[in-house]
Parts: structure tokens; C-alpha cells; sequence
């Protein structure tokens, strides 16, 4: 048989806090002034609201929930005005908006939205600091489906389609396989656009050469000039790790990172090679738009998410 919670007063709101006292699954009671409970709460206006709550504020007993005080003690902390601003978390979130959601508390869930998208916009324009959209974007698309927050579900699927692999691990079962292979459709659109950059890396550029060209060069074609052994590997092993970072991270910036690994400055004995990244860099510019374009698509919340 369980033992029975000891009850005992909530530390942050001690009797004489407020005029309400709540009682938490675990025994913590938390008194809270009933007039900002009725305001902020539709659960609680309705239920005072009631004929049979008239007259005494509250009886002897405090009302019992079924929420543990660690729950219900940052409910209130966003109903009282009086509290500072309190941090995003990423492990209380979602008890969080589960209780404002059974007690009707909607500043809970737009205070969440505005957190997330504000801070978002900060951290990408002063490229610093830390957003738990760009830490943890599986959760806020678990979040989004949980409760129905569309708006928010389309930023985590913008940032799913485009980071590492490492972030689209979770255990949490919330999270259907339809909504994976959703994601992962609009990662291997973008992993096909950057895959054509990798194939044309694998062509040399018809343009012709200035004379006198180096006696390997047997046309004033690119495309028919004599590269040796060892730089044609090279190129081989330099495609090859560009094609692996955008399957982890199909990317711009993945990209690029991977595309200047190859950047050297000796030239080759045998061919006159130097570096195949600047040799390939005036391709660059013409890749960058589009895929600066497809990165800042906002994907489609389908309506069978809802």
C-alpha cells in the first residue's frame, strides 16, 4: 500500500500568499489569490462561478489536483504578475502546457510561442546565444502536434529539414512515423539540391585557356586537359566528403564547410593541379541563391497533422 504525501506548505507560495489554497498530488499546498486565479483561469472562473462556491471563499480542506507541485508551482508563476520572467525548459515544457491546457490558462501557451520565436530571431540575427527551436526542434514539433500550434510546427519543421542528423533522435513515441517520413522528405529534397553541386564538382569546366597552356593541357578545353592519379583521388575523396556532410546536414553551410577543406595552395608536379576548390569557386555564386532560397521556404503544415 503507498504512503500518503505528508502535507505540507509550498515554500514559494506559503499560507498568507494568497487567499486559495491548493493542494499538489504530492502533498505540497500552495495558497494563491483566488481573484487572479478566476482572471487568468477559465477552469477556475467557471468553478467559482458556481452557486455552491458563494459565500466562503474556500472551505477548510484545501482543493486537491492531480499535478505534482513542481508542475503547479510554475503554473503559477506565470499566472502571478508579481514573478519575473521565467526561462524556457526543456524538461518542464510540456508538463507545463498540459496543465495550462486542462486549467485553461492561455498566457501559458502564447507566452511559449512568442518565447520561442522571439528568441529565435535573436539568436539568428546576433549569431550567438541559444534558442530551444534550434537546440531541440523534435520537441517543439512534438509540442506543436501535441497542441495544435501550427505556426510553431512550421519553424521546427524548417529547422528539422535542414540540421545535423543528430537532432532528429528521440524516444518519445508522441512522435509518429508519418511525421518522421514528412521530415524526411523535405530533408531529401534539399540533400538532392546540394547533391547536384557535388555532381557538377565531378565535371571539369569547358572554358578555354589562355595561351601558352602547360603542354598537359592538350586542347584549350577544361574538359579535356590530363589530371594525374593522385589529384584526380583527391578530387574523388573531396566530392565524396561533401556528398557525406549534406546527407548529415543538407545544409548551405554544411556546404560550404566541406567545400573549403579541399582549398591548398602547392601545386602539383605531375599536372600543375592546385586546389579543386578554387579551381570549382566561381560556381559558387551561382549556388548560393537557390540554395539560400530553399533554405528559407517555410515548409507546409499538412492538414492531416492536425
Amino acid at each position: 500500500m503507498d504512503k500518503p504525501n505528508t502535507v505540507k506548505d509550498s515554500t514559494k507560495f506559503p499560507p498568507g500568499y494568497g487567499d486559495f489554497a491548493l493542494q499538489c498530488s504530492d502533498g505540497v499546498v500552495c495558497h494563491f489569490p483566488r481573484y487572479l486565479l478566476g482572471y487568468l483561469s477559465g477552469f477556475f472562473k467557471g468553478m467559482f462561478e458556481l452557486p455552491q462556491s458563494n459565500g466562503n471563499v474556500q472551505s477548510t480542506n484545501p482543493l486537491p489536483l492531480t499535478e505534482p507541485s513542481e508542475t503547479i508551482e510554475l503554473l503559477l508563476q506565470h499566472m502571478d504578475p508579481k514573478m519575473t520572467a521565467l526561462k524556457l525548459e526543456q524538461g518542464t515544457i510540456v508538463d507545463l502546457l498540459e496543465v495550462a491546457r486542462k486549467y485553461q490558462v492561455p498566457t501559458v501557451t502564447t507566452w511559449f510561442q512568442e518565447e520561442i520565436q522571439v528568441k529565435k530571431v535573436y539568436v539568428l540575427s546576433q549569431n550567438h546565444g541559444s534558442s530551444l527551436l534550434l537546440e531541440s526542434p523534435l520537441l517543439i514539433l512534438y509540442c506543436a502536434l501535441r497542441f495544435d500550434l501550427p505556426n510553431l510546427g512550421r519553424l521546427a519543421l524548417k529547422i528539422l529539414a535542414r540540421c545535423d542528423t543528430a537532432f532528429l533522435k528521440s524516444s518519445n513515441p508522441a512522435i509518429e512515423l508519418r511525421h518522421y517520413l514528412y521530415v524526411m522528405s523535405l530533408r531529401k529534397r534539399r540533400i538532392e539540391l546540394f547533391t547536384s553541386f557535388v555532381r557538377e564538382l565531378t565535371v571539369l569546366k569547358p572554358r578555354e585557356i589562355p595561351q601558352p597552356f602547360h603542354p598537359y593541357v592538350i586542347t584549350k578545353l577544361d574538359a579535356s586537359r590530363v589530371v594525374c592519379a593522385t589529384c584526380a583521388s583527391a578530387r574523388a575523396s573531396w566530392a565524396f566528403a561533401l556528398q557525406c556532410a549534406v546527407n548529415q546536414e543538407p545544409s548551405w553551410g554544411s556546404f560550404l564547410c566541406a567545400y573549403e577543406t579541399n582549398v591548398g595552395t602547392s601545386t602539383c608536379l605531375n599536372c600543375k593541379t592546385t586546389s579543386w576548390a578554387d579551381y570549382y569557386r566561381e560556381f559558387l555564386n551561382r549556388w548560393k541563391p537557390e540554395a539560400n532560397r530553399i533554405e528559407k521556404e517555410l515548409p507546409e503544415w499538412p492538414d492531416w497533422f492536425s
